[in-house]
């Protein structure tokens, strides 16, 4: 195992260890965390194991890594989208409907990974502790266009008014795209659209 942990400057040292995540996010995917070792992820990214431990830790260093950068560009994605959004001229609830179909289509991506990861929250205090940070978060994005967009709110704590917001779409969205109920996006967001709004305004 590598003494020490280092950040690759090199275009074929950054795409080595690109190789790692990717690697790690398929065996995560279908194997389960648990079922995956170390040795595993670098044969599957054609790498030996010492290039493994000169990126990592340990698989959980990666996996915590894997899911930092996940988390950034979902945020970073929805931020922008929202950006675009409320720019438009168009009512509350039809910003609504938009502002959800940006959030389903955010996570659309690597749903077997986020499954495990979702798995993984209830048993691992680490994975536990960056969700919720992920979810203080998402709730302060949330209290931040309650804030920004106060008239005709009939709501009075915007502080749990965003977390009961968020509950509602974090479940929603697993419903569908994690946890496969049956239920379709298509199905869900008219749904929520209308529940939200008229929590919110009505």
């Amino acid at each position: 195992m590598a003494d020490e942990i280092r950040e690759p400057k090199q275009e074929r040292a950054i795409k080595t260890k690109e190789r790692i995540m990717q690697a790690a996010i398929f065996l995560f995917s279908e194997q389960g965390y648990h079922n995956t070792n170390s040795k595993e992820i670098a044969k599957k990214a054609e790498t030996a194991i010492g290039s493994f431990y000169s990126y990592f830790k340990d698989k959980k260093t990666l996996l915590l890594e894997i899911l930092d950068n996940q988390i950034k560009k979902t945020l970073s994605r929805v931020k922008i989208e929202l950006k675009e959004i409320l720019k438009k001229n168009i009512d509350n609830k039809v910003k609504i409907k938009e502002l959800l179909q940006s959030v389903f289509d955010a996570h659309d991506f690597l749903t077997d990974f986020h499954r495990e990861i979702v798995a993984l929250k209830y048993i691992d205090d680490e994975i536990r502790k960056v969700r919720l940070q992920e979810e203080e978060k998402s709730v302060e994005l949330i209290f931040y266009l309650l804030k920004t967009y106060t008239k005709g709110l009939r709501v009075k704590d915007l502080s749990v008014a965003s977390r009961i917001i968020y509950i509602a779409i974090e479940e929603s969205v697993h419903s569908v795209k994690i946890l496969k109920t049956g239920l379709t996006q298509e199905d869900v967001i008219p749904e929520l659209t209308d529940m939200i709004y008229k929590y919110l305004y009505t």
